[in-house]
C-alpha cells in the first residue's frame, strides 16, 4: 500500500487530489475530533502545492439530496481550520451510484483529478464507489491519519504487549463478538459493561470475561456499572500493558450515568498501558470530557475499527493494496 508520505512534496505541486475524508458529524465545530483527525493530510498536500477537492458523505440520504444532510457545514469548519476555502463536493450518498459501488460514478468522480487519498478509515469497511472504485482508476495513496488508524490498530491487533485488557461496552454485543474472540487469542482480559448478564450466551466459549457485580439502575434498566464493579475493573487496568475500550460502559450522555465510563477512562489514562480507544460513542465522550488527548491512540473507526480488529479485511484497506 502507497502512502501520501511516501510521495515527495515537488511531485505533488500543480496535482488535484480528491480526498476521502469522515464528514458523518451531526454538529460540526472547531474541536471536532473527526474534522480534526485529518488536518494533517490536508495540511500536508496544501503545503506541498497540491490542490485537494474533500469528499465525504454524511448519514444515510438513500439516493435523496437532503439540505439537512449537506457535508457544507462540515466543510466551512475544515476550511476555517487549514486558513483557506477548500474545494469539495456534496455528499456521495446524494447519488444512490455511491452505495452500489457502480463503476460509472467511479469514473465521474475520477475524472475530477490526477490522484485519489483515502483517509477515512471510519467508512472503509464499506465497499462504495469512493472508497473501492476510485484507486481501480487513479494512483492512490493511503492518507497520514489512515496509516495511523493502521499502524495502531495493528499494534493491539497483532502484537499487544500483555497483560492486555479490552473494555467493552454499550449494548450491540453481536457487532463484537468477533472482535473479542479474535483478540481471545492474545489472552486478553475482557471487562464488561452494559446489560450482558442477560446475553452471555452470545460470548465467546473460553475468553477471560469478567461481567459487572453491580449497577446502578434507572428506569427499570442498569444504567451504569455500579461502584463494586468499577473497583474491580480499576485494578485490573492498573496491571495492564496494553488497553483497547470500545464503548462507553453505561448511559454516559446522562451525567447521572457517567460514573462508570468516567471511572474507566482516567484509570486508562493514569495506568501507564498503551491505550487506543474507538467508536463514535467513545470518541465523543472522551471529547466532552477533555479527554481525547489522554489516551495512546482514539480510533475514528467504530464499525470499521471492530471489523479490523476482528481480522476481517476491510474493502478500503484492500483497495489501496491492489492499487499500482
Amino acid at each position: 500500500m502507497r502512502l501520501l508520505t511516501d510521495i515527495r512534496p515537488r511531485e505533488l505541486a500543480g496535482k488535484t487530489c480528491l480526498v476521502r475524508v469522515n464528514l458523518d458529524i451531526a454538529h460540526p465545530h472547531a474541536g471536532s475530533f473527526r474534522l480534526l483527525s485529518v488536518l494533517p493530510t490536508l495540511k500536508f498536500l496544501i503545503g506541498s502545492g497540491a490542490k485537494p477537492i474533500v469528499i465525504g458523505h454524511k448519514g444515510r440520504p438513500d439516493g435523496i439530496a437532503s439540505p439537512d444532510l449537506s457535508v457544507k457545514p462540515a466543510i466551512d469548519v475544515l476550511s476555517e481550520l487549514v486558513g483557506g476555502r477548500l474545494d469539495w463536493q456534496e455528499n456521495l450518498r446524494f447519488d444512490p451510484r455511491e452505495g452500489e459501488n457502480d463503476e460509472g460514478y467511479a469514473r465521474e468522480l475520477a475524472r475530477k483529478a490526477d490522484m485519489y487519498v483515502n483517509d477515512d478509515f471510519a467508512t472503509s469497511h464499506r465497499a462504495s464507489s469512493s472508497i473501492v472504485g476510485l484507486p481501480r482508476f487513479l494512483p492512490s495513496y493511503a492518507g497520514l491519519l489512515m496509516d495511523r488508524e493502521i499502524g495502531n490498530l495493528s499494534r493491539v491487533r497483532d502484537n499487544p504487549e500483555k497483560p492486555f485488557v479490552v473494555v467493552i461496552g454499550g449494548m450491540k454485543i453481536a457487532d463484537k463478538a468477533g472482535t473479542i474472540a479474535n483478540l481471545a487469542k492474545h489472552d486478553a482480559r475482557f471487562l464488561l459493561g452494559g446489560a450482558y448478564e442477560l446475553m452471555r450466551e452470545t460470548l465467546p466459549h473460553g475468553a477471560d470475561i469478567s461481567l459487572p457485580v453491580d449497577y446502578v439502575p434507572g428506569n427499570g434498566k442498569n444504567l451504569d456499572i455500579g461502584p463494586k464493579t468499577i473497583g474491580i475493573y480499576e485494578e485490573v487496568i492498573g496491571n495492564a500493558k496494553t488497553v483497547l475500550w470500545s464503548g462507553p460502559v453505561g448511559q454516559a450522555e446522562d451525567p447521572r450515568y457517567a460514573r462508570g465510563s468516567v471511572a474507566i477512562a482516567e484509570k486508562i489514562a493514569e495506568s501507564g498501558a498503551f491505550s487506543v480507544a474507538g467508536g463514535g460513542d467513545t470518541a465523543d465522550f472522551l471529547e466532552a470530557h477533555g479527554m481525547l488527548g489522554k489516551f495512546g491512540f482514539v480510533s475514528t473507526g467504530g464499525g470499521a475499527m471492530l471489523a479490523f480488529l476482528s481480522g476481517a479485511i476491510l474493502p478500503g484497506i484492500a483497495a489501496l493494496e491492489a492499487a499500482e
